[in-house]
């Protein structure tokens, strides 16, 4: 495994005589649905393998038997050129399709890309394709996309399920905007007492500073860092002043919340849990509806933790809400938890340097989704 793409991406040799003797036929299918969805389940969302390439081709090594990592990119290219060189009738549909994935993901798409391995689509981008399909297609989805294998096989499914074809963009004002009958956690004492625990532990264990507080407004806002360690959401909370920590809530995805306990502490620590494959449209008006009662969210843009240090790839999830909602943004900039907590590290290094700094907020008036994330 080895980047590719910004996205984990995974080279796999199949025993294809074992997969005979287990009566597997779609291979690919297979790989995606049994064995990586599966070995993803059980990964931090940083590790999950987004992209695979299966090959018989002897993997490129050195006269020491060293795998060429540089040369697996050509290896990974050739395989897609032999997809793309597939029998394919492009269908009205499927332009349509592509065109609107384009939109939501960085680059070309591919008949052959899935949605979730190849294209990567946050919470936001499957939630505007739902819209999109029912909107342009008159198909309901039931916001079940994992279904599909590839885009070649939703563009079949739509082709052959639609009741009209029309091209319309999503409107979020009319789905951010919606009133809907949501029950937001409950702010117990326990979320100080942990914030405070947190900030108390960390300056023990750290060199941690933070500066910059007084740049949060009064009212709602979008709190943006970005993603370097498991401990930034509590980095970012313990200096937040109480009033201000008691009316700032987070999202968590459902499968980091597996458990009765787990639930329970989301429920009384702001915490809102949102399920990306089931519920999604009600869990994106939570965060509006957390926004319109003059509270805050943390969001990271970059929607998963670094895997190098580096800033990442932003999200539009929260330039949608801050432009639809005209919620100002505060980026905050954290540097050094990822060299305090390196990926393979199983302990925080003693002492290390961490900084917290809240920028002056981003107000959203005049700017596209497009120019409100360059400047945050």
């Amino acid at each position: 495994m080895f980047l590719y793409n910004k996205h984990l991406h995974a080279i796999i040799l199949p025993d294809r005589q074992k997969l005979t003797e287990l009566g597997i036929e779609d291979e690919e299918a297979y790989f995606r649905e049994k064995v990586i969805a599966e070995f993803n389940k059980k990964q931090s969302t940083y590790k999950n393998i987004m992209q695979f390439t299966l090959t018989d081709a002897e993997l490129p090594k050195t006269r020491l038997s060293k795998i060429q990592r540089f040369k697996l990119q050509e290896l990974i290219e050739k395989s897609r050129v032999e997809k793309q060189a597939e029998v394919f009738t492009v269908t009205e549909e499927y332009v349509a399709l592509k065109n609107f994935i384009e939109t939501q993901v960085e680059g070309k798409v591919l008949p052959h890309h899935h949605l979730t391995f190849d294209l990567a689509l946050d919470s936001l981008g499957r939630l505007s394709l739902i819209d999109y399909i029912e909107q342009n297609f008159g198909i309901t989805i039931e916001e079940e996309l994992s279904r599909f294998t590839s885009v070649r096989d939703l563009a079949a499914y739509i082709e052959m399920e639609q009741k009209w074809f029309k091209q319309e963009d999503v409107n979020w004002e009319d789905v951010l905007k919606e009133k809907s009958d949501v029950e937001l956690p409950r702010t117990w004492l326990t979320h100080y007492m942990i914030s405070e625990s947190a900030k108390g532990l960390f300056k023990l264990y750290f060199r941690l500073k933070g500066r910059g507080m007084e740049n949060i407004p009064e009212g709602p806002c979008i709190i943006a860092p970005n993603h370097q360690s498991f401990f930034d959401a509590l980095f970012v909370t313990s200096y937040l002043k109480y009033k201000v920590r008691k009316k700032t809530f987070f999202y968590a995805k459902k499968k980091h919340v597996s458990n009765g306990f787990l639930r329970f502490l989301a429920d009384h620590n702001n915490i809102i849990v949102m399920d990306v494959d089931k519920g999604l449209k009600e869990s994106i008006q939570k965060l509006a509806e957390v926004l319109r009662k003059g509270n805050n969210i943390i969001i990271f843009p970059e929607g998963t933790r670094s895997p190098n240090g580096k800033l990442g790839e932003f999200k539009k999830t929260f330039a949608i809400l801050s432009t639809q909602l005209n919620v100002p943004v505060v980026p905050v900039t954290i540097n050094g938890a990822y060299e305090a907590l390196p990926q393979g590290s199983r302990f925080p290094k003693v002492n290390a340097p961490i900084t917290v700094e809240f920028r002056k907020p981003v107000y959203p008036q005049d700017l596209t989704t497009e120019e409100l994330i360059k400047q945050v």
